[in-house]
């Protein structure tokens, strides 16, 4: 029987320390991944990712993103993009995995996490907009409000 290649996973997200629901996830899906017989490095974007260590790949500031996903997907990498739900810069930085992964023809894959998201606030933004500048009475809201 021919044994399947190892493939090549990298999650993009929250690593301990420090500990919390969010980063102990991501480090439990590692811990699995690598039990099963692939490759999986961790980019780290928690509040320790300037801090050196081997457990994960640090990130000095965007350049150095940017970079590093490029450098990762020319390997041959997937990317498992873990995108806090409350975050703006989150989001940004999940588009750019997104877009150099899909340039490599590579697999990426976005998991939401936390309360809220700031699509929802991006939406109750545009529909105040919209709804106030149309000129109708009594149709704008407050930012925020549903």
């Amino acid at each position: 029987m021919k044994k399947m290649p190892a493939v090549k996973i990298l999650q993009i997200g929250n690593y301990p320390p420090p500990f919390c629901g969010w980063a102990i996830q991501t480090k439990l899906l590692v811990e699995e991944i690598r039990k099963r017989g692939h490759i999986c490095e961790v980019l780290n974007l928690n509040e320790s990712r300037r801090k050196k260590s081997n457990e994960y790949v640090d990130v000095q500031n965007a350049f150095d993103y940017l970079q590093k996903v490029i450098r990762f997907a020319l390997k041959g990498y997937r990317f498992q993009v873990h995108v806090n739900g409350q975050s703006k810069p989150g989001y940004l930085l999940a588009l750019v995995a997104s877009l150099v992964g899909r340039v490599a023809r590579k697999p990426v894959s976005l998991s939401w996490h936390g309360r809220g998201s700031f699509l929802d606030w991006l939406t109750t933004v545009l529909d105040w907009h919209f709804s106030s500048s149309s000129g109708s009475p009594g149709k704008s809201r407050a930012i925020g409000r549903p």
